[in-house]
């Protein structure tokens, strides 16, 4: 009997589509007192592939595409490094060429720096605008002493002025996050003076810079001129290839510039409360560039949150969702916030249709996150809420703020909001203790991380007060309405409509215990 031999057969597949290998490298942005630094280490994924490479240590890295070829589109899916986060946080899902000639370059920032660079962009914009504020309160009052103006009109410039302030600071985070992590490798030697300025609180010096660039009508006829010679050099000369992608980078550098200039003047318009102004400019930029989708979706927020034009906002929210990539975190924000527009617009059905086409996209972007559920679960509750099914308001709002307390722990702003929310819906169903509890839970939150008065805890000691003042729990009710009267006549003054209801409010709990009161804030 012959004997038998066990055979490993190896099958050799064609591999005439194998793909296009593409490198890369990943280093952190250069700040005006740090250069950028090679990074070994990241785990770069790119989408639709389950490979993963890892930088080595100058940086680079290189990856098979399968089934590609030059010139096909390709996404990252995710770049992963300790202590560090990407700098474009919308680049996951974005769409890139594919070449084994040209490298990609990814940049990425370290956590604490940022956090550290924000924080001091924020307080030096914070304390340019507490200037601008004084400043034109003496024009103001200089100009109620010499008649010019009488004092309804003073009243209403005053109004008005804090109506701005009031609106400015929760603009400044997103502000300071975008000049920290600018990467000013990739801008000019005048763009970094512009830029530092900004960051620094010179206004006035980031104006003047910009100005000296020319005018932006000339500007932007210099771009379309631009592109009109693109068009000949592709049509005429397709063999100059290389010419042909200088003059495209100049484009691009041209419309980077004018892009840059315009949110640099939107910054600085809301940082001096001239809001059609910073509408003005920031819709300028999105007008220059209708395929960016972050830039469709920055003028609708800018539109809805400060400017009130929800019908103009959902034009350039559904323009940013043309151009977002699918099942991206940019487009699970982008259908978040027509969600919240349509809410506003009282169009509930169709705010649902867009909250469920979110929540989808949360199950399933790479980039997912507990948060990401969470957000979308607030704005379920707040749609039904307006809609008065506190029940199913109270369901998603604790669905929201179980996730908060996961991630942030007990000892967070977006923890005492949803907390505060949830007070308001048990308010609604008449559950006065829960509310009762929900209200304090926020107020002890707020303490414990905010040692500054802030409009937030003010907002929860009068929360707070009304309710213990309905229930006739009248000490209770004079101590956290005389806090929240304090810190609102400091931050909004004597004259504002809720400043001057909070202190009635004062005033009768006062009243009920038969303790003296003022009938008057300026008694």
């Amino acid at each position: 009997m012959k004997k038998l031999f066990a055979i490993n057969i190896i099958f050799f597949f064609a591999l005439s589509a194998f793909g296009v290998t593409q490198k890369g490298i990943v280093r952190s942005i250069s700040r005006p007192d740090k250069q950028g630094e090679l990074l070994a280490g990241a785990i770069v994924r790119i989408r639709g592939s389950h490979n993963a490479v890892e930088t080595n240590e100058k940086g680079e890295f290189s990856i098979i595409l399968p089934n590609k070829q030059n010139g096909d589109a390709f996404a990252l899916s995710s770049v992963i490094l300790s202590g560090y986060e990407l700098a474009d946080k919308e680049l996951i899902g974005r769409q890139m060429a594919c070449s084994e000639n040209v490298s990609i370059e990814i940049l990425m920032v370290n956590k604490n720096e940022l956090q550290k660079e924000k924080e001091l962009i924020a307080q030096k914009a914070r304390q340019n605008v507490e200037i601008y504020y004084e400043q034109r309160i003496q024009e103001f009052e200089k100009q109620l002493a010499n008649g010019q103006i009488q004092q309804e009109e003073f009243q209403k410039k005053v109004d008005e002025l804090e109506g701005k302030y009031e609106q400015f600071e929760p603009l400044l985070e997103l502000m300071a996050d975008k000049y920290a992590r600018t990467d000013i490798s990739k801008l000019s030697e005048l763009d970094i003076k512009i830029n530092n300025a900004i960051e620094n609180g010179n206004l006035d010096e980031a104006q003047g810079l910009i100005r000296s660039k020319g005018d932006f009508a000339q500007r932007e006829n210099d771009l379309r001129t631009q592109q009109l010679q693109n068009l000949a050099v592709r049509q005429q000369l397709e063999t100059m290839q290389q010419k042909l992608e200088e003059e495209e980078k100049r484009t691009q550098e041209i419309k980077n510039s004018i892009a840059n200039d315009y949110y640099n003047l939107y910054s600085i318009h809301l940082s001096r409360f001239t809001n059609d102004s910073a509408a003005y400019y920031i819709c300028r930029r999105a007008e220059l560039d209708t395929t960016n989708a972050q830039y469709q979706k920055q003028a609708g927020q800018f539109l809805k949150n400060i400017m009130g034009q929800y019908q103009k906002a959902l034009d350039y929210y559904q323009r940013a969702q043309r151009h977002a990539s699918e099942n991206s975190e940019q487009m699970f924000t982008v259908l978040g916030e027509i969600g919240q527009t349509y809410l506003y617009l009282k169009d509930f059905s169709s705010a649902n249709n867009y909250f469920s086409k979110a929540l989808s996209i949360a199950e399933n972007i790479q980039t997912n996150t507990p948060e990401n559920k969470a957000e979308i679960y607030n704005s379920i509750s707040q749609l039904y809420y307006f809609q008065d099914d506190y029940k199913q308001a109270q369901q998603y709002q604790t669905k929201a703020l179980d996730i908060f307390i996961k991630k942030y722990g007990n000892s967070h702003k977006r923890v005492a909001a949803a907390h505060s929310n949830l007070g308001a819906i048990y308010l609604k169903q008449n559950k006065l203790k829960a509310a009762q509890q929900e209200f304090k839970a926020a107020i002890d939150i707020e303490e414990a991380i905010n040692k500054n008065p802030s409009k937030n805890l003010a907002a929860y000691y009068n929360n707070y007060a009304s309710l213990c003042l309905y229930q006739n729990e009248l000490e209770e009710a004079e101590k956290h309405f005389q806090k929240a009267f304090d810190m609102y006549l400091l931050i909004l003054g004597k004259d504002n409509n809720t400043t001057l209801t909070v202190f009635e409010n004062l005033q009768i709990a006062k009243k009920k215990q038969g303790k003296p009161y003022k009938k008057n804030i300026n008694d």
